[in-house]
């Protein structure tokens, strides 16, 4: 696949620019996503997908399938994230996108099989809460950017976004697209990639 992957370095095949990348050789000196966690807010992820499957997060306070909500933190079953659409711990994809977007991010590398993601050893977090549609399913708080302690389970800082004219005519406001955090984003620490259309 090495001639399709000019986006994680490009050498100028298939008609490519040479250096027209994110110049992951030089990242993975440094790093390869070893002990991160990258929350997939999308339409879910496929969990069992082969390039996937080895880099799940596994929620070290939840029992799968036992119905209950072992970690106490307010989502029953949540062993690999949380479905917001369904409502239940199964984030699994029924679109396609989020596996998509996990896989750039977190795709299992020097496996024999696939592509490698950007941050080939994180795992992956899957939280579904966009339709088929690509709406959010819950009204906010998605309209606030959220920091949350995760071993605390806290809100450490909130910021809320802009909104969507279309998704407001239906009612839900500050769904977040016309402004950003600026610098309360970016001083705990935490990095935030999204894209729009």
């Amino acid at each position: 696949y090495g001639e399709y992957l000019w986006g994680l370095h490009n050498t100028g095949l298939a008609g490519g620019v040479v250096g027209a990348d994110v110049s992951a050789f030089d990242a993975w000196e440094r790093a390869t996503g070893e002990g991160v966690v990258v929350a997939v807010m999308d339409t879910g992820v496929d969990s069992n997908h082969p390039d996937l499957f080895d880099n799940m997060w596994r929620n070290p306070g939840e029992v799968a399938g036992n119905g209950i909500d072992d970690d106490g933190n307010g989502y029953v079953d949540d062993v690999h994230g949380y479905d917001f659409v369904d409502r239940d711990g199964v984030a699994e994809d029924n679109w396609g996108h989020g596996t998509h977007v996990a896989g750039i991010a977190a795709a299992v590398g020097n496996d024999g099989y696939g592509v490698p993601g950007l941050a080939y050893q994180a795992q992956v977090m899957a939280l579904k809460f966009l339709d088929v549609d690509g709406y959010p399913a819950v009204k906010p708080p998605w309209g606030t950017l959220t920091a949350i302690d995760l071993d605390q389970g806290t809100i450490r800082w909130q910021v809320p976004l802009g909104e969507v004219p279309k998704l407001a005519a239906q009612g839900l406001k500050n769904t977040g697209s016309e402004n950003y955090g600026g610098p309360l984003v970016t001083a705990g620490g935490l990095l935030f990639i999204g894209a729009t259309n």
